[in-house]
């Protein structure tokens, strides 16, 4: 059984907050879990450096 929509490129992301972390509220009870763990996004490029 398949739900949802297919989409190419589409990123679901949800923002946890340090509130939701400390509450463990929202998607925050994802950290750490071992079933479904919420993964940490790169925020940016790393700057290279040419020195």
């Amino acid at each position: 059984l398949r739900t949802g929509y297919a989409s190419e490129g589409l990123l679901d992301i949800h923002i946890v907050t340090d509130a939701d972390i400390e509450a463990r509220t929202s998607y925050a009870v994802k950290i750490g879990a071992v079933t479904d763990p919420a993964i940490s996004l790169p925020m940016g490029a790393k700057k290279r450096n040419d020195a």
